[in-house]
């Protein structure tokens, strides 16, 4: 194995281990706070979505310290241990019950963790996803890295999804086998961050050479990435494709549970096929995005995505043959609308004399996308409260026809809408990308 595809393998390995409280949360929190909680569904959204809202306020900032501590010494290597650091610490915490029957104290202790979690994953993916950017020495270097941390997160996240049921039944089911789950992925989350704090090496040195005053302030810098109209309707695109996924991911518990009607946390036949047809996306990612342009291949994942998900609503309702071909489909787009939307933001923020650093659009870009997500569980949380879906509630013709209608507009309404802006966006003309970018620039016409 070449030193590069060791470097990629670990990079790959060090986004993994930071994804897995975030996807633990997305996937089962809002289920386990209903049903052992003892918390109902809409005090819950508001437990999932405080700490997104938090973030969002703390990711822009983060992302100035992160470009701050690039000059200082250890770079921003110092953030990333100290946030893997934090990370593997408050990953036993995410599912532990307090002892205390008090539902409105339960409900704190999930915000804090919550926000702690949130706090800990921006300060580690801004500075991890910048440290690829600047240590790459090139385009193609670059997405090599930005693709390995993708296909090994999606990949390691399926082995999650089959593994999380197996481990909560090993630890004896309800709160004790939550727990014992958590507690179970912490050594391999802690390796696979050793792995990539040594990939992400030294600071590179194409980084900034100098950065302004400390007194420079923050709001400045804000105002100025307005007139990047471009990375805007990017920003509002990405939103609608996280508020849809994140609805998509909170209610897919109850889709397995009342709509398949199968174990709530076995859901290997619901999101697998979504999950092992993204890592089949990725690869295919950059030729097609060479062939179409970026442009071009945005408009055709969200279309694509937004099919495959009416789809595997249809399969999840009333046509279950169509559970794989239709989450294959989903995933398909998923996988590579991951890698175009990264590359998209990080190539719009480059433009020539652009005063405003790359943390700081990379803090708007983590906290929208979390903003995004955090919106689409309070979406899916608010209509579980409106259903009257709770803690042990039967399954009934009416309360089934009520969750399948709530699961088709919840994530499929706001994917239409960023289909929608992203044909109506205006995407910035480039020339052709060079012989050494694996990605073309945003907008730029496909190569002859």
């Amino acid at each position: 194995m070449t030193r590069d595809w060791r470097q990629s393998l670990a990079f790959g390995l060090g986004a993994a281990a930071a994804s897995w409280p975030h996807t633990l949360i997305a996937v089962y929190l809002l289920f386990f706070l209903t049903e052992y909680a003892g918390i109902n569904p809409a005090l819950a959204g508001l437990v999932l979505a405080a700490p997104r809202i938090w973030d969002m306020a703390m990711d822009i900032p983060v992302g100035r310290l992160s470009d701050r501590c690039a000059h200082g010494p250890g770079g921003r290597r110092r953030l990333v241990l100290w946030s893997a650091i934090a990370l593997s610490s408050l990953l036993p915490l995410t599912f532990y019950l307090p002892p205390t029957d008090n539902v409105w104290l339960r409900a704190a202790f999930f915000t804090v963790v919550g926000m702690a979690h949130a706090s800990a994953f921006s300060a580690f993916s801004v500075s991890y996803m910048v440290l690829a950017d600047e240590n790459a020495g090139g385009h193609t270097r670059r997405n090599v890295l930005i693709a390995a941390a993708a296909i090994c997160t999606v990949a390691f996240n399926v082995a999650l999804t089959a593994l999380a049921p197996k481990l909560i039944a090993l630890g004896g089911d309800g709160p004790d086998g939550y727990l014992f789950m958590s507690l179970a992925l912490l050594p391999p989350a802690v390796l696979f961050f050793g792995f990539g704090y040594r990939a992400v090496g030294q600071e590179a040195g194409n980084a900034p050479a100098a950065w302004p005053p400390r007194h420079e302030r923050l709001l400045p810098q804000l105002r100025s990435t307005f007139g990047n109209r471009a990375f805007w309707m990017l920003i509002g695109i990405l939103l609608c494709h996280t508020l849809g996924m994140g609805c998509l991911n909170a209610l897919g518990i109850y889709a397995n549970k009342y709509l398949l009607e199968r174990q709530a946390e076995d859901l290997v036949a619901l999101l697998s096929p979504i999950a092992v047809a993204a890592l089949v996306g990725m690869p295919l990612a950059v030729p097609l995005a060479n062939r179409l342009g970026i442009a071009t291949a945005i408009k055709l994942g969200l279309g694509v995505q937004a099919l495959g998900l009416f789809l595997l609503w249809l399969a999840m309702v009333q046509l279950p043959a169509l559970l794989i071909p239709a989450g294959a489909l989903a995933g398909l787009s998923t996988g590579a609308l991951t890698l175009w939307l990264m590359g998209a933001v990080l190539d719009l923020c480059k433009s020539e004399g652009d005063p405003v650093p790359k943390g700081v659009y990379l803090g708007i870009y983590y906290a929208v996308q979390k903003l995004g997500q955090s919106a689409g569980g309070l979406l899916a949380s608010g209509g579980l409260a409106l259903i009257g879906i709770g803690s042990g509630t039967p399954s009934t013709p009416e309360l089934r026809l009520d969750l399948a209608v709530l699961t088709l507009i919840g994530p499929f309404a706001p994917l239409l809408l960023g289909f929608w802006l992203a044909l109506r966006m205006p995407w910035p003309q480039h020339p052709p990308p060079s012989p050494d970018s694996a990605t073309p620039a945003v907008g730029a016409p496909p190569p002859p």
